[in-house]
């Protein structure tokens, strides 16, 4: 299996690059500071959009 993962903390931290080795997960990274390449920045700013505009 491989899963595509931007580099957020909770991605990079030891142990969960530990548990996807043992789940034979293997990990891609996506480059720093590239929000065009990651589809949750696509989706979340539609979201945020049409959900939260104008809200606090």
């Amino acid at each position: 299996m491989l899963l595509l993962l931007d580099q957020a903390t909770c991605h990079t931290v030891q142990r969960s690059q530990v548990l996807a080795a043992q789940l034979d997960i293997r990990l891609l990274w996506l480059p720093k500071r590239r929000p065009e390449l990651n589809a949750m920045d696509h989706v979340w700013r539609e979201l945020t959009l049409h959900i939260s505009a104008n809200l606090q």
